[in-house]
């Protein structure tokens, strides 16, 4: 049972990947006569549909993903045929790949060790369209190949209800998504793809005008998923520090005219994507990530990597200008996204509204740790988890606010900690990862 669910995820994430690598975003295998501009068709639409798709019932997103799979391989395969208005196809297939994804994401959050086989799908995804690129075939056997793979894949997931999304909680009808604390996290995917594209387009023509066309630049990417699951499983605010890292060392290196050091720089670059775009699938299929929560991430990403590759093409003159512009508001959206985390943690959501504080309380923490702290200092702390300032809580508690901050000056000293952002954020850490706290709410976990 545990190769049989890990099998179908992986299988299910590498096809997508496969699909998308060979076909619509590089178009490894496309024919000769398909758009030049299909990217842009394919991620105008993929990435303002992810984002309707997070306001529709759940029960329709499932029927449209049943049958994603199949009709994407029978539209790559038409790609065969059909040699003009071949922008309408690709169009129709970013509506299509949109449920896809999250059914994708969906069956892989229901796997056993689901970073890891997040891990495996990506370096299948990315080594097989190139590796069939090379096979001694014609295209068409080629194109057909994957086509027919979508197809039996979709069946053979459709069967087991592999891409349901009733894994996942439905799309909440309220605007409570669109607060600020949460389009921090949504702008900082954006931000991060924009400058990517960006320093990819500016690296990329460089390397080819030195006479550098090599391919083996992706392995930088690959070899980045096994430290990016490592790192995953201590940290999703590393991880996020660590794919910026790298996209600095890339930018660094392109104020040098220089081939080795150019080089370098698409080294890192490829690195950074290995490891944000694992960051992104991790925080997608996060325990009781909502429907909605799950299109913004993957909407936010795809307008992201779309945005970034318009730019690239529009105003190639004034790329360097625009590169240090973008790594610069990175930085700023990288400062903004510390500075609101807070709030995205305490951020209360959906039906869990009114419940009370002590009963969150409860889930974070264990209860041998619940017993060493006094009731009064349970209350106290049960207030600053649901939110409230220090005045609020002792308007609460009918006590002084002077002894509000006396009893947090315990806290502080049984949680070794110094304020109350690490406070709450070791209260968060006990309620993901204690056995007696298996529920976090999901309003408080960023992961």
């Amino acid at each position: 049972m545990f190769y049989k669910g890990f099998l179908k995820a992986t299988a299910g994430l590498a096809l997508y990947l496969v699909w998308l690598n060979a076909i619509p975003l590089e178009g490894v295998l496309l024919p000769s006569w398909a758009d030049s501009l299909h990217v842009y068709h394919f991620l105008s639409v993929h990435s303002a549909a992810l984002f309707l798709c997070s306001r529709l019932s759940a029960s329709f997103l499932n029927d449209v993903s049943r049958y994603a799979f199949p009709l994407l391989g029978v539209l790559s395969a038409s790609l065969l045929v059909v040699t003009s208005h071949t922008a309408i196809l690709f169009m129709v297939m970013g509506a299509l790949a949109a449920p896809l994804v999250v059914g994708v994401m969906n069956a892989l959050r229901a796997a056993p060790q689901p970073l890891f086989a997040a891990a495996i799908a990506c370096v299948a995804g990315n080594l097989i369209p190139f590796s069939i690129y090379w096979l001694p075939v014609g295209l068409p056997l080629k194109v057909g190949g994957i086509s027919v793979m979508m197809f039996l894949t979709g069946i053979w997931m459709q069967a087991s209800d592999s891409l349901s999304t009733d894994r996942t909680e439905s799309t909440a009808s309220s605007p409570v998504l669109w607060v600020r604390p949460f389009l921090a996290v949504y702008l900082l995917f954006a931000v991060f793809y924009v400058t990517g594209g960006l320093m990819h387009g500016y690296i990329s023509p460089a390397l080819t005008e030195a006479g550098d066309t090599s391919r083996l630049y992706i392995f930088a990417y690959l070899a980045m998923l096994p430290l990016t699951v490592y790192v995953l499983k201590k940290s999703h605010d590393a991880a996020i520090y660590l794919a910026v890292i790298l996209g600095i060392i890339a930018f660094s290196m392109v104020a040098f005219n220089s081939l080795l050091l150019l080089q370098i720089g698409m080294f890192a670059s490829y690195a950074s994507f290995g490891v944000f775009d694992l960051l992104v699938i991790a925080l997608v299929i996060a325990p009781k990530r909502t429907l909605s929560e799950q299109f913004c991430m993957m909407g936010a990403m795809c307008g992201g990597i779309f945005l970034g590759s318009l730019i690239v093409t529009l105003f190639s003159p004034y790329l360097s200008f625009l590169i240090v512009v973008a790594n610069v508001v990175l930085v700023l959206t990288l400062a903004l996204f510390s500075h609101l985390k807070i709030q995205v943690l305490v951020h209360r959501q959906g039906n869990r509204g009114d419940e009370e504080p002590s009963s969150i309380l409860a889930e974070l923490l264990p209860k041998g740790l619940l017993k060493r702290i006094s009731e009064k200092e349970r209350a106290v702390l049960s207030h600053v988890v649901a939110g409230k300032t220090y005045k609020e809580t002792a308007k609460l508690e009918g006590i002084a606010e002077s002894t509000v901050k006396t009893y947090m000056q315990r806290l502080f000293q049984k949680f070794d900690c110094k304020n109350r952002k690490e406070l709450l954020e070791k209260v968060y850490a006990y309620g993901a990862s204690s056995e007696e706290s298996p529920r976090v709410p999901k309003s408080m976990d960023l992961s």
